[in-house]
């Protein structure tokens, strides 16, 4: 059996994710921690063992510099980060 390239990545979701879709990212090797309705600084932590963060929309109260600050880490954007703001209701 193939061991897939993405066994032992790590990412972290931050917002509610389809369960299909989390099938599909563990199916792929890849191992997912949730820290949905958790609090900010449980984002942090699981960040500092991550390889990565999916995002659907957007984390209230988190930016770039402000995960860049937290983590300490060599963070690469995505080509199309752009800072989205939550609508007025």
């Amino acid at each position: 059996m193939a061991t897939s390239r993405l066994s032992g990545v790590r990412v972290v979701i931050a917002e509610p994710f389809s369960e299909t879709g989390i099938g599909v990212l563990r199916d792929a090797g890849i191992d997912v921690i949730s820290v949905v309705g958790q609090p900010q600084d449980a984002l942090y932590s699981a960040l500092a063992y991550a390889d990565g963060l999916i995002v659907r929309e957007m984390v209230e109260d988190i930016d770039f510099a402000a995960l860049q600050a937290k983590t300490e880490a060599a963070l690469r954007p995505a080509s199309d980060l752009r800072p989205l703001r939550a609508p007025v209701v």
